[in-house]
């Protein structure tokens, strides 16, 4: 009995250690409250609740800064977005969005998990995503900066319910637009001075040519240039022609102003035969029996015209003497070929297509066999019956196996988008794949490529 009272002497002693140890902590407390008054205790607990109210409103403004999107399903055949960049309702659309910003994705689509992922079918993809796959509820994507170019979301469900994410910019960058000038500019250094020097050349004899033209244009009335062919038929050993022809004409002409033809062949003057005295023309060599001789003059009060002497005279000053004249023509006519073909290669690789929509259905707008290009780009047009009207540009890009869409630089004169646009690889083909909004949609195409 002694031990056990000595026990409880002890355990009473710590008991009343302890109530003395509590009794001075609550003196301190007490002593913090002492000397304030009521309206003291009334501002801290006015402080209090304003920095709450500070909290949640700090709150609100970052999660308004955020851009959001309201999700909905359409059926088990789309998710339709609505909210920032959506002023009304579009079926799986295209997303892009941008490295070290948040997306906030308020998702109400009971029975169909909103997941982002990898890739169309892909694993789920999860970093700076919170609670991802949510069926109701706010789905959270801080987009890292070291994310893919290309995500996707889709239903985990429902594989139909799926559109792409685009993460950056969209385009060609510098260097690429760099690359396509330099693999279509001439390299020759010479050409254009080889260019320069032919066409001077040919403006010359361009020139020339026009003041024959003025000249002879200029020539009317009793001036104007008339022609009189007189034929003779030589005897053996004829050499002389005068007086009248076979026809009954007399021969007359103008010294300097006829061109004379033996057997159709034009002979020179002096050289070949004279004429001096205006109605004889005398041949240097004897002629046979049955050849033909042939003057023809030119008549008309200035007696216009030049002896063929004087037309052997022409061309030869007219004659381009310069021995390397040929090949450098051929030179320029390769480079100016090879110029044509490289234009020839560029307007190939521009194809079009003009097509009336089917339906509010998706349909191919395009295609080409995975072989004959890796990338291409698109310029969309398109119309409805209501006078709207739609514009957009889109690149795609395949590995053979899975292709791949941007969409940018869209503007329509209506409130939303004519066609939500996709790209897929099928039967070896790459695809094109356009839902119209609207089943009157008229859609036209110019596709760009480059070759492999």
């Amino acid at each position: 009995l002694r031990a056990d009272a000595d026990s409880d002497s002890i355990a009473i002693q710590a008991i009343r250690t302890s109530v003395d140890s509590d009794y001075s902590l609550f003196n301190t407390k007490i002593a913090l409250f002492n000397g304030l008054t009521d309206s003291d205790l009334t501002t801290v607990s006015n402080l209090r609740n304003d920095v709450d109210s500070d909290s949640i409103a700090i709150q609100a403004v970052r999660n308004d800064m955020d851009v959001s999107f309201s999700i909905i399903n359409n059926g088990a055949s789309a998710y339709t977005f609505t909210g920032d960049g959506f002023p009304s309702g579009v079926d799986n659309p295209t997303l892009y969005l941008e490295r070290g910003h948040t997306y906030n994705f308020r998702v109400n689509a009971s029975g169909h998990p909103f997941e982002i992922r990898q890739a169309s079918g892909g694993a789920a993809y999860s970093t700076g995503v919170t609670n991802n796959a949510a069926q109701i509820g706010l789905v959270t994507f801080v987009v890292p900066m070291d994310a893919p170019d290309t995500l996707a979301y889709q239903c985990t469900v429902h594989s139909g319910m799926v559109g792409i994410i685009k993460v950056g910019k969209a385009g060609f960058d510098s260097d690429q637009i760099v690359g396509i000038i330099n693999e279509n500019v001439v390299t020759d250094p010479t050409i254009n001075t080889r260019l320069d020097s032919d066409e001077i050349k040919i403006q010359a004899l361009g020139t020339l040519i026009e003041g024959l033209d003025t000249t002879l244009t200029g020539l009317s009335g009793s001036a104007a240039i008339q022609t009189v062919v007189y034929t003779f038929t030589a005897t053996q050993g004829q050499t002389a022609f005068t007086g009248t022809d076979d026809n009954g004409l007399t021969l007359s002409y103008a010294p300097g102003y006829i061109y004379v033809f033996v057997n159709g062949v034009l002979v020179l003057d002096t050289t070949d035969y004279t004429a001096t005295d205006g109605s004889t023309v005398n041949i240097v060599e004897a002629l046979d029996s049955d050849n033909t001789v042939q003057i023809i003059k030119h008549v008309g009060t200035v007696q216009a015209g030049f002896d063929s002497e004087g037309i052997v005279n022409i061309i030869n000053e007219n004659v381009i003497t310069d021995p390397t004249v040929n090949t450098r023509l051929d030179s320029d006519s390769l480079a100016i070929q090879a110029l044509s073909t490289s234009i020839g290669n560029i307007n190939r690789n521009i194809d079009s297509t003009n097509l009336d929509g089917v339906g509010e259905t998706q349909q191919v707008f395009d295609s080409f066999a995975t072989g004959d290009y890796r990338s291409v780009k698109y310029f969309v047009s398109a119309s409805s019956n209501d006078s709207s009207w739609f514009a957009t540009e889109i690149i795609v890009i395949h590995d053979g196996t899975n292709a791949y869409l941007t969409e940018y630089g869209t503007i329509s004169t209506h409130d939303s988008e004519f066609i939500t646009f996709d790209a897929d690889v099928s039967g070896g083909n790459v695809r094109l794949l356009g839902t119209p909004s609207n089943s009157l949609t008229n859609v036209k195409t110019v596709r760009q490529h480059i070759s492999q």
